[in-house]
């Protein structure tokens, strides 16, 4: 009598390979390197969450999005942070509505900027 298989587990629900983590996580360090001014632009992360609904599961809030390089670029805030939760912030690159690059991370990176206020001002760091 053949053993029933168990579904498999995906930890994020985003089903990549081991071999796609370790790309996007270069490529996200890659990204992490560019200058880049974000700003709050709901409507760019409502446009992708429709072709990838799964994007609203990665934090409470949008807190950034950049079209850098013709890739729509989303940060996306989770109010609990820090061990045992995941890292403040999670990345997505889309590039074509399909994920270029993702990554938790905590720390924001030095050459972004992320828009203040109505006047587009930018914070200098984060």
């Amino acid at each position: 009598m053949a053993k029933p298989v168990e579904p498999r587990q995906d930890i994020d629900g985003l089903d990549q390979s081991w071999l796609t983590e370790i790309l996007w996580l270069w490529r996200f360090w890659q990204c992490r390197r560019r200058a880049v001014r974000w700003r709050l632009n709901n409507e760019m992360f409502e446009r992708a969450a429709m072709a990838l609904p799964r994007l609203r599961d990665f934090g409470n809030e949008t807190y950034g999005t950049a079209e850098v390089s013709g890739q729509i670029w989303i940060v996306r805030e989770r109010y609990f942070h820090g061990w045992p939760d995941p890292p403040r912030f999670f990345f997505f690159a889309l590039s074509d509505g399909s994920i270029w690059s993702a990554a938790d991370f905590a720390d924001w990176p030095v050459t972004w900027c992320r828009e203040t206020g109505r006047d587009g001002t930018p914070e200098a760091h984060l």
